[in-house]
């Protein structure tokens, strides 16, 4: 597994990582400190671990993805990120009226969200936010993405959307144009990877 923590941004001097499946329904996402509470270490520790693969699977969280089972996540890769916490349960962004939202939803679920919101499943691994198109060639691209590596994960849904956590929106998560003049304070749309436990990594994931 993997996790991802918002770069440049903590609380009370405390490091945030993405961290989903919370609340009731299990599809809320936020950046919370992974290692500071006795449930955020233990019960809720599997809300912070990422399975990166490069298409759904079945939904469950032991099956194997083919492609990465040999080959490394590279920059430019369309990926998929499912959540290890329960099954079916994959990072969807780009979603509601303003495709800022950002969710743990079932892929698999219904029809709805097999088509018309399939390519809010998808991200995009990139080195830089680049030009906020999403056909935009990444500098780096073909390059293994290695841990503790910073990058951004653009949403294939739409232009200009980037997963962004902490800072002006606190431990909320959103797709959002980080181009924007809009924030106050701008977003963090940089993640470094990092490999859980949470240690310092040098190969590639």
């Amino acid at each position: 597994f993997l996790s991802l923590k918002v770069d440049a941004y903590t609380v009370n001097g405390y490091d945030c990582w993405l961290t989903g499946g919370r609340e009731s329904y299990n599809d809320y996402v936020y950046v919370r400190n992974a290692l500071k509470h006795g449930y955020e270490r233990t019960t809720a520790e599997t809300t912070y671990q990422w399975t990166v693969r490069s298409s759904l699977g079945d939904g469950t969280r032991s099956v194997a993805d083919e492609q990465y089972i040999n080959s490394c996540v590279k920059y430019g890769d369309i990926v998929y990120l499912q959540l290890n916490y329960m099954d079916n349960r994959w990072l969807s962004g780009g979603r509601d009226r303003g495709n800022d939202g950002v969710y743990t939803e079932n892929a698999l679920g219904t029809t709805y969200e097999r088509t018309t919101a399939a390519s809010t499943y998808q991200w995009i691994v990139r080195s830089s936010s680049g030009d906020g198109t999403r056909s935009f060639a990444d500098k780096q691209e073909g390059s293994c993405v290695h841990y503790e590596d910073i990058l951004y994960l653009q949403v294939n849904n739409v232009n200009n959307r980037w997963l962004s956590g902490g800072g002006y929106i606190d431990e909320e998560v959103y797709a959002l144009d980080v181009t924007s003049t809009f924030w106050e304070d701008t977003p963090n749309p940089k993640w470094t990877v990092q490999k859980w436990p949470i240690v310092d990594e040098t190969r590639s994931i």
